[in-house]
């Protein structure tokens, strides 16, 4: 507890709605040095609320990213199914 403020916490949830409103609109700059679509966001997000994004996977590996990440595509392709 106490890993993230309440003030990071706000900045990172701010953050990520800009870069996932880049994603969106195709306005998502993929930067030579990005190792994967993780880096690229954790990269960007840096860029726009600072330090605090280096926070961003804290207790968290990039398989358990990967399988987030995978967890949360299966829902939403799911729920288009149903709709």
């Amino acid at each position: 507890a106490g890993i993230i403020s309440e003030e990071e916490c706000s900045s990172m949830i701010d953050g990520l709605r800009k870069v996932a409103q880049e994603w969106r609109s195709g306005t998502f700059e993929i930067k030579q040095g990005d190792e994967d679509i993780h880096t690229a966001n954790e990269r960007r997000l840096g860029e726009l609320i600072g330090k605090a994004a280096g926070k961003l996977h804290t207790g968290r590996s990039r398989n358990d990213q990967v399988a987030t990440d995978v967890r949360l595509w299966m829902k939403e392709e799911v729920e288009s199914m149903r709709a």
